[in-house]
């Protein structure tokens, strides 16, 4: 039994997924979700599980240190998406936070929820 905890141990690799949920400012502009520390600069995920009505988000991950733009732009995120992004080496050892804002232009507030990691 003490193997199979450890090799348990080892298969989980990363940081935990971070909760997140809220609502989208109107007008496309962009708001930080969520956030973690990358650790270990392999790549981070968001794992949406919800997003109100037929709209969509975009997401990127930013150093919250230098305040830079550290991973591609996943675009239309819905439902049940799973966003990976690789990250820049620059953002290592920081906090990176994910940030999103509607995929069209709207005049309401979008809900969503579902759950960010900066090491996976």
């Amino acid at each position: 039994m003490l193997g199979l905890s450890a090799a348990s141990g080892v298969a989980w690799a990363g940081t935990a997924w971070q909760s997140f949920a809220g609502a989208l400012p109107r007008f496309q502009q962009a708001a930080i979700i969520s956030h973690d520390v990358n650790q270990n600069n392999s790549y981070a995920q968001a794992k949406l599980s919800n997003v109100g009505g037929d709209y969509k988000l975009n997401m990127n991950v930013y150093d919250a240190t230098n305040n830079k733009q550290v991973s591609a732009t996943y675009e239309g995120a819905d439902d049940g998406t799973l966003a990976n992004f690789n990250l820049d080496s620059s953002s290592l050892g920081h906090t990176v936070n994910l940030v999103a804002w509607t995929a069209n232009w709207t005049v309401v507030q979008v809900e969503y929820s579902g759950q960010f990691r900066a090491d996976s």
